[in-house]
């Protein structure tokens, strides 16, 4: 029988000898990660999933055998999946519940916890507020204002600074810094076919393969069925 547990003093899910894991490195650093911990409880809510926090993750169950672990490890902030044989869908709706999670922004900042009183996520609690605006400064006769809140921005997008637009080229941090909820490689990018992505959401064919948003047609480079226009992904093209 396949001793199963979750050991809430470390915020590790911890299955048997014969469990996998795969970590993906997530695009924001490990010290700005906790502001995104209630924000992922919330999505994962909304997906129908159960989360509870730790002092450094927010763990998913995403089924009996799965788990979605967002940790912070160090200066890192990666999505680790965890479980007997864990299946690319469970990657896929890590990246989903993530990116959902940047749309709504950063929360609080959470209250640290003794190790031992895990917090479940309360989904029905609203995020916080972004702070006041503080007036930016002129850095220079170019225009550009220093900055180092987004909320000193006129476009909310302090990357490296100064404040940014929120067009394609633009420079960037997360996704919200762009128009189109696509920052990839530290620049906006647009959500059509050849666009640089990490995930579906940031493509209009919901179909980021290989890094660049494909499209849904016969030929087309995929990963999963979904997306293809026909429903059927063969040996990573769309048939």
């Amino acid at each position: 029988m396949v001793l199963k547990q979750a050991a809430v003093a470390a915020g590790f899910v911890v299955l048997s000898a014969c469990a996998a894991a795969s970590s993906y490195r997530l695009p924001i650093n490990g010290a700005e990660a906790p502001r995104y911990f209630q924000p992922i409880g919330v999505c994962a809510g909304e997906a129908g999933l159960t989360s509870i926090q730790h002092p450094s993750s927010v763990n998913v169950k995403y089924n009996d055998s799965v788990w979605i672990q967002y940790m912070v490890q160090g200066e890192a902030y990666n999505m680790v999946v965890v479980g007997e044989d864990p299946a690319l869908e469970a990657k896929k709706k890590g990246d989903e519940i993530f990116s959902c999670a940047q749309g709504k922004g950063p929360g609080e900042m959470p209250v640290q916890t003794t190790p031992h009183s895990p917090v479940v996520v309360e989904q029905t609690k609203p995020l916080t507020s972004e702070p006041d605006p503080v007036e930016p400064v002129k850095a220079d006769d170019s225009g550009e204002m220093a900055c180092t809140l987004d909320t000193q921005c006129p476009k909310h997008n302090c990357t490296k600074g100064y404040c940014r637009t929120n067009e394609p080229a633009a420079l960037c941090v997360y996704d919200t810094h762009c128009n189109s909820h696509n920052c990839t490689n530290g620049v906006c990018q647009t959500n059509a076919p050849g666009a640089a992505c990490q995930y579906d959401t940031h493509c209009t064919s919901h179909n980021c393969t290989n890094k660049t948003c494909q499209t849904n047609a016969r030929g087309a480079a995929c990963q999963f069925d979904t997306h293809c226009t026909s429903g059927n992904c063969t040996k990573n093209m769309c048939q």
